[in-house]
Protein backbone atom coordinates (compact mmCIF):
# COMPACT_ATOMS: atom_id res chain seq x y z
CA UNK A 1 0.00 0.00 0.00
CA UNK A 2 1.16 3.76 -0.82
CA UNK A 3 0.72 7.14 -0.10
CA UNK A 4 0.74 9.74 -2.53
CA UNK A 5 0.36 13.48 -1.73
CA UNK A 6 -0.94 15.91 -4.71
CA UNK A 7 0.81 18.64 -5.11
CA UNK A 8 -0.19 21.80 -7.59
CA UNK A 9 2.01 25.02 -8.41
CA UNK A 10 0.51 26.92 -4.74
CA UNK A 11 0.74 23.42 -2.59
CA UNK A 12 -2.71 24.11 -2.27
CA UNK A 13 -5.93 21.72 -3.37
CA UNK A 14 -5.84 21.41 -7.15
CA UNK A 15 -9.28 22.43 -9.03
CA UNK A 16 -11.09 20.06 -11.38
CA UNK A 17 -9.16 19.77 -14.39
CA UNK A 18 -5.71 21.13 -13.19
CA UNK A 19 -2.53 19.31 -13.38
CA UNK A 20 -0.96 17.85 -10.55
CA UNK A 21 1.82 15.96 -9.60
CA UNK A 22 1.49 12.96 -7.14
CA UNK A 23 4.37 12.95 -4.75
CA UNK A 24 5.38 9.54 -3.56
CA UNK A 25 5.11 10.04 0.53
CA UNK A 26 5.09 6.28 1.79
CA UNK A 27 4.96 2.32 0.79
CA UNK A 28 4.73 -0.43 2.96
CA UNK A 29 4.78 -4.29 1.28
CA UNK A 30 5.84 -7.67 2.27
CA UNK A 31 9.35 -6.94 0.69
CA UNK A 32 9.58 -3.88 3.09
CA UNK A 33 6.90 -4.21 5.84
CA UNK A 34 8.31 -1.72 8.27
CA UNK A 35 8.61 1.90 7.67
CA UNK A 36 9.41 5.07 9.99
CA UNK A 37 10.40 8.16 8.36
CA UNK A 38 10.42 11.95 8.48
CA UNK A 39 10.76 14.49 5.33
CA UNK A 40 9.57 18.04 5.05
CA UNK A 41 7.89 17.82 8.51
CA UNK A 42 6.16 14.65 7.49
CA UNK A 43 6.37 12.13 9.47
CA UNK A 44 5.43 8.39 8.19
CA UNK A 45 5.08 5.02 10.42
CA UNK A 46 3.84 1.89 8.58
CA UNK A 47 3.93 -1.76 9.01
CA UNK A 48 2.20 -4.71 6.88
CA UNK A 49 1.65 -7.55 9.09
CA UNK A 50 -1.02 -10.49 9.02
CA UNK A 51 -2.16 -9.12 5.34
CA UNK A 52 -2.75 -5.82 6.85
CA UNK A 53 -1.08 -2.63 5.88
CA UNK A 54 -1.45 0.63 8.30
CA UNK A 55 0.29 4.25 7.60
CA UNK A 56 0.25 6.67 10.19
CA UNK A 57 0.59 10.23 9.01
CA UNK A 58 1.52 13.54 11.40
CA UNK A 59 1.39 16.84 9.77
CA UNK A 60 3.19 19.68 10.83
CA UNK A 61 2.10 21.95 8.74
CA UNK A 62 -1.12 23.29 7.92
CA UNK A 63 -0.74 23.16 4.40
CA UNK A 64 -0.25 19.93 4.18
CA UNK A 65 -3.35 19.65 5.77
CA UNK A 66 -4.70 20.85 2.87
CA UNK A 67 -3.15 18.75 0.51
CA UNK A 68 -5.60 16.10 -1.67
CA UNK A 69 -3.75 12.53 -0.67
CA UNK A 70 -4.24 9.58 -2.56
CA UNK A 71 -3.56 5.63 -1.31
CA UNK A 72 -2.96 2.72 -4.01
CA UNK A 73 -3.54 -0.53 -3.64
CA UNK A 74 -1.50 -3.43 -5.73
CA UNK A 75 -2.54 -6.76 -5.42
CA UNK A 76 -1.95 -9.90 -7.31
CA UNK A 77 -4.82 -11.86 -8.52
CA UNK A 78 -4.27 -16.16 -8.77
CA UNK A 79 -3.21 -16.42 -12.29
CA UNK A 80 -0.41 -13.78 -11.51
CA UNK A 81 -1.65 -10.82 -12.96
CA UNK A 82 -1.11 -7.30 -11.18
CA UNK A 83 -3.94 -5.31 -10.32
CA UNK A 84 -3.80 -1.94 -8.91
CA UNK A 85 -6.58 0.49 -7.34
CA UNK A 86 -6.41 4.15 -6.66
CA UNK A 87 -8.63 5.94 -4.16
CA UNK A 88 -8.71 9.69 -3.25
CA UNK A 89 -8.78 11.01 0.47
CA UNK A 90 -11.57 12.64 1.62
CA UNK A 91 -10.78 15.71 4.14
CA UNK A 92 -13.86 16.35 5.97
CA UNK A 93 -13.74 18.96 9.04
CA UNK A 94 -15.43 17.89 12.21
CA UNK A 95 -15.25 19.44 15.74
CA UNK A 96 -14.49 16.99 19.09
CA UNK A 97 -13.25 16.89 22.25
CA UNK A 98 -9.29 16.31 23.09
CA UNK A 99 -9.04 13.96 25.54
CA UNK A 100 -7.60 14.57 28.63
CA UNK A 101 -7.30 18.38 28.13
CA UNK A 102 -9.95 20.63 29.11
CA UNK A 103 -9.84 23.20 26.48
CA UNK A 104 -13.28 22.77 24.70
CA UNK A 105 -13.58 22.48 21.05
CA UNK A 106 -11.14 22.11 18.63
CA UNK A 107 -11.14 21.63 14.67
CA UNK A 108 -10.35 18.40 14.03
CA UNK A 109 -9.40 16.54 10.10
CA UNK A 110 -11.26 13.33 9.25
CA UNK A 111 -9.94 11.85 6.11
CA UNK A 112 -11.49 8.74 4.54
CA UNK A 113 -10.96 6.31 1.51
CA UNK A 114 -13.95 6.77 -1.22
CA UNK A 115 -14.11 3.29 -1.89
CA UNK A 116 -12.38 -0.10 -0.71
CA UNK A 117 -10.47 -2.93 -3.14
CA UNK A 118 -11.48 -6.62 -2.32
CA UNK A 119 -9.04 -8.02 0.38
CA UNK A 120 -8.66 -4.74 2.15
CA UNK A 121 -10.34 -3.33 5.15
CA UNK A 122 -9.52 0.53 5.54
CA UNK A 123 -11.06 2.52 8.07
CA UNK A 124 -9.04 6.12 8.06
CA UNK A 125 -9.31 7.42 11.51
CA UNK A 126 -9.33 10.78 13.30
CA UNK A 127 -6.75 12.62 15.56
CA UNK A 128 -6.26 16.18 16.71
CA UNK A 129 -5.63 18.81 13.97
CA UNK A 130 -3.95 22.00 15.97
CA UNK A 131 -4.26 25.16 13.63
CA UNK A 132 -1.16 27.64 13.91
CA UNK A 133 0.78 27.49 16.55
CA UNK A 134 -0.08 24.10 17.28
CA UNK A 135 0.81 20.18 16.04
CA UNK A 136 -1.22 19.41 12.64
CA UNK A 137 -1.70 15.64 13.07
CA UNK A 138 -3.54 13.66 10.80
CA UNK A 139 -3.66 9.30 11.52
CA UNK A 140 -4.19 7.49 8.42
CA UNK A 141 -4.87 3.84 9.57
CA UNK A 142 -5.99 0.52 7.73
CA UNK A 143 -8.57 -1.12 9.76
CA UNK A 144 -11.89 -2.83 9.63
CA UNK A 145 -14.54 -0.70 8.47
CA UNK A 146 -17.43 0.16 10.66
CA UNK A 147 -20.39 1.47 9.02
CA UNK A 148 -22.73 2.99 11.56
CA UNK A 149 -25.07 3.98 8.70
CA UNK A 150 -26.54 1.53 6.14
CA UNK A 151 -27.83 3.80 3.54
CA UNK A 152 -28.11 1.34 0.56
CA UNK A 153 -27.48 -2.23 -0.47
CA UNK A 154 -27.21 -2.33 -4.34
CA UNK A 155 -25.84 -4.69 -6.47
CA UNK A 156 -23.69 -3.00 -9.44
CA UNK A 157 -22.59 -5.05 -12.54
CA UNK A 158 -20.06 -2.91 -14.75
CA UNK A 159 -17.70 -3.59 -17.67
CA UNK A 160 -14.78 -1.44 -19.30
CA UNK A 161 -16.78 -2.25 -22.94
CA UNK A 162 -19.78 0.00 -21.61
CA UNK A 163 -18.43 2.70 -20.03
CA UNK A 164 -18.99 1.00 -16.88
CA UNK A 165 -22.52 1.38 -17.38
CA UNK A 166 -24.48 0.93 -14.13
CA UNK A 167 -27.51 -2.07 -13.60
CA UNK A 168 -29.19 -1.50 -10.35
CA UNK A 169 -30.23 -3.91 -7.83
CA UNK A 170 -33.06 -3.84 -5.25
CA UNK A 171 -33.04 -1.47 -2.85
CA UNK A 172 -33.09 -1.76 1.15
CA UNK A 173 -32.40 1.20 3.40
CA UNK A 174 -33.41 4.31 5.11
CA UNK A 175 -31.82 7.41 3.64
CA UNK A 176 -34.49 6.91 0.47
CA UNK A 177 -33.39 5.33 -2.86
CA UNK A 178 -31.19 8.16 -4.90
CA UNK A 179 -29.55 5.61 -6.83
CA UNK A 180 -32.08 3.72 -9.28
CA UNK A 181 -32.59 6.90 -11.59
CA UNK A 182 -29.11 6.14 -12.59
CA UNK A 183 -29.93 2.98 -13.93
CA UNK A 184 -28.31 2.41 -16.90
CA UNK A 185 -26.13 5.47 -17.24
CA UNK A 186 -22.34 5.08 -18.25
CA UNK A 187 -19.80 6.64 -16.03
CA UNK A 188 -18.50 9.95 -16.49
CA UNK A 189 -15.24 11.52 -15.47
CA UNK A 190 -14.18 15.34 -15.80
CA UNK A 191 -11.91 14.14 -19.28
CA UNK A 192 -14.41 11.73 -20.62
CA UNK A 193 -18.44 12.85 -20.95
CA UNK A 194 -20.48 9.93 -21.07
CA UNK A 195 -23.55 11.45 -19.34
CA UNK A 196 -26.71 11.93 -21.06
CA UNK A 197 -26.78 16.12 -21.27
CA UNK A 198 -25.18 18.46 -23.70
CA UNK A 199 -22.55 19.93 -21.29
CA UNK A 200 -20.62 18.13 -18.89
CA UNK A 201 -21.83 16.79 -15.60
CA UNK A 202 -18.85 15.36 -14.25
CA UNK A 203 -17.30 19.23 -14.57
CA UNK A 204 -20.26 20.75 -13.14
CA UNK A 205 -20.65 18.97 -9.97
CA UNK A 206 -16.73 18.18 -9.47
CA UNK A 207 -16.67 14.38 -9.04
CA UNK A 208 -17.27 11.18 -11.50
CA UNK A 209 -20.37 9.79 -11.22
CA UNK A 210 -22.70 7.99 -13.29
CA UNK A 211 -24.86 10.88 -14.53
CA UNK A 212 -27.47 11.14 -16.85
CA UNK A 213 -28.88 14.81 -16.64
CA UNK A 214 -27.45 15.23 -14.28
CA UNK A 215 -27.81 13.40 -11.01
CA UNK A 216 -29.98 12.76 -7.71
CA UNK A 217 -27.01 11.51 -6.30
CA UNK A 218 -23.28 12.10 -6.49
CA UNK A 219 -20.91 10.40 -3.88
CA UNK A 220 -17.81 11.83 -5.75
CA UNK A 221 -18.49 15.54 -5.39
CA UNK A 222 -15.81 17.62 -4.02
CA UNK A 223 -15.45 17.45 -0.53
CA UNK A 224 -16.38 21.19 1.01
CA UNK A 225 -17.48 22.13 -2.53
CA UNK A 226 -20.96 23.23 -0.74
CA UNK A 227 -24.47 22.87 -2.03
CA UNK A 228 -25.20 20.14 -4.95
CA UNK A 229 -21.26 20.21 -5.97
CA UNK A 230 -20.22 18.48 -2.88
CA UNK A 231 -21.08 14.36 -2.25
CA UNK A 232 -24.86 14.04 -2.24
CA UNK A 233 -28.05 11.60 -1.54
CA UNK A 234 -30.79 14.11 -2.45
CA UNK A 235 -33.42 12.07 -0.58
CA UNK A 236 -31.54 12.26 2.50
CA UNK A 237 -29.45 15.60 2.29
CA UNK A 238 -31.42 17.51 -0.19
CA UNK A 239 -29.82 20.02 -1.80
CA UNK A 240 -27.17 20.34 0.94
CA UNK A 241 -23.86 18.09 0.72
CA UNK A 242 -23.46 15.52 3.18
CA UNK A 243 -21.27 15.02 6.06
CA UNK A 244 -19.89 11.82 5.59
CA UNK A 245 -20.16 9.14 2.28
CA UNK A 246 -19.07 5.49 2.10
CA UNK A 247 -19.11 2.95 -0.70
CA UNK A 248 -18.10 -0.43 -0.66
CA UNK A 249 -17.37 -2.55 -3.96
CA UNK A 250 -17.19 -6.48 -3.92
CA UNK A 251 -17.62 -8.88 -6.82
CA UNK A 252 -20.76 -10.57 -7.49
CA UNK A 253 -21.21 -13.76 -5.87
CA UNK A 254 -19.62 -13.00 -2.38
Amino acid sequence: MSLYKAVSQDQTISEVGEPRELRHLATVSLSKPNLEQVSNGIKVNGNFLGGRATLRVQLSKQTDCMAEYTCEVKEVDSQGKELRSSSRLLQQQDQTHMNGLDVGLTSSLFMRLFSLVQGLDVKLTIAENYLKDKLNSVEVQSLEITNKIRILENSLETGKSNNFALTIGAYSGTAGDSLTGHNGMQFSTHDKDNDKGSGSCARSYLGAWWYGYCHSSNLNGKWQAGSDKGPRWSSFTGQDAASFTEMKIRHLGF
